[in-house]
């Protein structure tokens, strides 16, 4: 290979955690990247028995790169055939970002997959689906074949910033009472992954998630990813979706993308019936402090929405009471937020809700329809306008009488 990437991993313990660096250096220099994950509790080993997670964790950032990625180190063999699969996907949703690389481990590793008691771990922020994840399968939710979920997984550099320990050490005491009422056991990691800004978020968030799942791949059978959208309305292309989710697998370790099965509303529901669970929710990641739910962003304000479709008007997870001018103020800004907003209005139509709030939020969901038409229009009519100098003219015109946001 005349230019490659090369990937090495790290190991080391101190009296409270395990660390492990994994590091990035091209043959034709620059400066090496880094990345660790530090495991506070659960490690049975310095390196895992295969690299799986450190591949598919950066699996977007090397396709980005295009060069061949030489792993010194151990590849499973399921994990060589998902990667494949992973690749294949991004490259025919977005062939302008990301192409086919070749991987070549050291050597590829057959590992036996069952494990005692086959448990699962959760990837667990404490919003919605996460909660929902629990619940269903320790309560019955999920049918008669639940997973063995014992214990959940909090990541510290995803949702809540590297800078915040404070916030994040509140975060997981919020969610200890309704882990502890389920009888779920805590985990928790450090990563810079996301602060490295190798990949594109929005793109890579499960890919990442699924990499500290797979540090404990020694001790758990699966790890699981709690759905965000549902097989009705799965989101394509997304970082977590039915598609890709379940590849992010290897030997040592099989993800699942769990919940998917039920509209979010119908989280939301599952979820009112259970006070503890209603109190630790953590969803938000607008506010200043990133231990709590600010209650005023968009996503706020759409839980808070879907919590008055199930009967409860302020729930605990909220420090102050609902207020029907919040839909008015409330941003549309992506398509996934108008789709959100769609199943909240269905669900009230259904359900014969006549509230003033459902009348504001189909108001904004009209004017999110007229704005994005215009908006598709004028991405069309770009490259003219641009040849013309009047792109710049042209939004100002429709911004001015508020056809533009």
């Amino acid at each position: 290979m005349a230019d490659a990437l090369h990937v090495d991993v790290e190991a080391w313990g101190t009296a409270s955690s395990l660390l492990r660096e994994v590091r990035f250096r091209r043959d034709a220099g620059g400066a090496e990247i880094r990345v660790l994950y530090e495991i506070f509790d659960g490690a049975t080993r310095d390196y895992p028995n295969a690299w799986d997670g450190f591949l598919f964790g950066a699996l977007l950032f090397l396709m980005k790169s295009g060069l061949p990625v030489r792993v010194h180190g151990p590849l499973s063999r399921s994990a060589m055939q998902n990667l494949e699969e992973v690749q294949a996907f991004w490259r025919m949703w977005r062939p302008s970002v990301y192409g086919q690389v070749e991987i070549v481990p050291d050597r590829i590793v057959d590992l036996e997959r069952s494990k005692p008691g086959r448990r699962a771990i959760a990837g667990f922020s404490g919003g919605v689906d996460s909660t929902f994840t629990v619940l269903r399968h320790r309560t019955g939710l999920s049918g008669a074949h639940p997973y063995n979920l014992d214990t959940v997984l909090m990541v510290h550099g995803f949702d809540i910033d590297l800078v915040n320990r404070d916030d994040f050490a509140r975060a997981a005491e919020r969610a200890r009472p309704f882990l502890a009422k389920m009888g779920v056991a805590l985990r928790t990691a450090r990563t810079t992954l996301k602060e490295s800004n190798l990949q594109n978020w929005e793109d890579s968030h499960a890919c990442q998630l699924a990499s500290c799942l797979h540090q404990f791949s020694d001790e758990f059978e699966f790890g699981m990813i709690a759905s965000t959208a549902s097989y009705a309305n799965p989101e394509l292309p997304y970082g977590s979706n039915p598609v890709v989710d379940h590849l992010l697998s290897g030997d040592a370790m099989s993800l699942v993308y769990d919940g998917a099965g039920s509209l979010k509303t119908e989280k939301v529901a599952a979820i009112a019936k259970d006070p503890v669970a209603m109190a630790g929710l953590r969803f938000c990641w607008e506010g200043k402090d990133q231990s709590r739910n600010c209650g005023r962003c968009s996503k706020c304000v759409r839980t808070r929405l879907m919590f008055l479709l199930a009967g409860v008007q302020n729930p605990a997870c909220f420090d102050e009471e609902f207020e029907d001018t919040m839909v008015d103020a409330m941003r549309v800004e992506q398509i996934s937020a108008w789709a959100r907003l769609g199943e909240i209005a269905a669900a009230a139509e259904r359900q014969g809700v006549k509230a003033p709030w459902v009348r504001k939020l189909q108001r904004k969901m009209a004017t999110y329809r007229r704005q994005a038409l215009i908006e598709r229009q004028a991405s069309w009519a770009g490259p003219a306008l641009d040849r013309m100098g009047m792109r710049g003219v042209v939004k100002r015109t429709l911004r001015t009488f508020g056809l533009l946001r």
